[in-house]
């Protein structure tokens, strides 16, 4: 899929129903100024990107694919996503999402990545300038060899981060949180 001699940048907003247009733009006028590196951007529900090549939702296979043959790879703040890049050998450039920009309901995504970047385990980006300083790092460097332990840590990671959002949401509240219940 990638071009010879061409690296790839991908890009991975997720699944989310809330848009992520802010990523996309910023990846639009990076790839504007790289023309040598292919950038291709999975943007869920924001509009589709205009330099970039883009669709709107991946297949896992064709995710995985296309991370293989990444140099760079760029992602929302989400815990498997990134801990899925960190089993692929990536050091994931992460840019949160910004509840105050209408991209999620809470800051939970700038919370988890602030954690994991504080343990170099991503690269934290939260304006554009910091994209393109990461995307010139990242593309120059590449990825590293695949960290199969990853995988089980970004698991435990994801069940602990999930834990620490359900107790947020309790002590806010002062109830538990909803739990779907198996009817016999």
């Amino acid at each position: 899929m990638s071009a010879p001699g061409r690296p790839l940048v991908l890009v991975v907003v997720g699944t989310d129903h809330h848009p992520f247009g802010r990523l996309v733009t910023w990846m639009d006028r990076w790839a504007q100024a790289h023309p040598d590196v292919r950038c291709f951007v999975q943007h869920g529900t924001a509009p589709p990107p205009r330099v970039c090549e883009g669709i709107d939702y991946l297949a896992h296979p064709d995710l995985q694919s296309l991370m293989a043959q990444a140099r760079a790879v760029v992602s929302h703040g989400g815990p498997g996503t990134i801990m899925e890049m960190r089993a692929s050998g990536h050091l994931p450039v992460v840019v949160p999402r910004d509840p105050a920009l209408g991209e999620h309901v809470d800051a939970h995504q700038q919370r988890f990545a602030r954690v994991v970047a504080g343990r170099d385990l991503v690269r934290l980006v939260e304006s554009e300038p910091d994209l393109d300083e990461a995307l010139e790092q990242t593309v120059r460097s590449g990825p590293r060899p695949p960290d199969p332990a990853a995988s089980a840590t970004g698991a435990a990671a994801a069940r602990t981060f999930g834990a620490l959002v359900e107790a947020r949401i309790r002590d806010r509240s002062g109830r538990r949180p909803l739990r779907l219940r198996r009817h016999r």
